[in-house]
């Protein structure tokens, strides 16, 4: 469970939202909403540790992210609005990357399962720098499975994605929980996950 205590998020010299308080429960996916500039993205940030509140804390067992970070990080898998795939590397050479990176115990038929599942069999030997953009996002989702971390802290994971693939990473999201997993999500696209909760920034916008 990850608790947020009185956080407040200043951009600039405008301060986005203030003395945000909520809680993040295992088993229970938790979607950010709220308008452009509402501060979805600066929110799961903060909730990542890569972006510093203006005040608040962030609680997780029991103990300060601040000071507990490199074990926070050990559970934690942050996937952004945007791709961070290495470009000229091909798309099964990224997923041995980050596999390797991560000390995955995934096997080889896992891998291909995976690019099976998100139609990018036929594409495990091209470079990344040639696939659309929505080939690039499925490809970068590879990491939930991958990583095997227990928190999933996903900005619009499903960007650009055909229905198919919205299903198919759906239907991941919903294993995660089945296994009180956490995950906590933005997205403008309707999330079909039956056990949810929603943190609306509209609410707490600063005036």
């Amino acid at each position: 469970m990850i608790l947020a205590s009185n956080i407040s998020c200043k951009r600039g010299n405008n301060l986005i939202f203030e003395n945000l308080n909520f809680k993040i429960e295992d088993g229970v996916a938790t979607i950010i909403s709220g308008k452009n500039g509402s501060g979805k993205t600066s929110l799961l940030r903060i909730l990542a540790n890569l972006l510093k509140p203006k005040k608040g804390d962030i609680i997780w067992k029991g103990k300060s992210i601040y000071k507990n970070i490199d074990e926070y990080h050990k559970e934690l898998t942050y996937i952004a609005d945007i791709n961070c795939s290495k470009e000229n590397l091909s798309v099964y050479e990224n997923m041995k990357f980050w596999k390797n990176l991560y000390k995955s115990s995934i096997s080889n038929d896992l891998f291909l399962k995976l690019l099976s599942n998100i139609d990018l069999d036929n594409y495990i030997n091209e470079r990344v720098k040639n696939l659309s953009s929505g080939q690039k996002r499925k490809l970068e989702l590879t990491r939930l499975i991958i990583e095997e971390r227990h928190t999933w802290i996903l900005d619009e994971p499903f960007l650009g994605l055909d229905q198919h693939s919205v299903s198919i990473i759906g239907q991941t999201i919903s294993d995660h929980l089945k296994q009180k997993g956490t995950v906590i999500l933005s997205s403008h696209i309707p999330v079909n996950i039956t056990n949810k909760t929603y943190i609306d920034l509209d609410l707490h916008e600063s005036n």
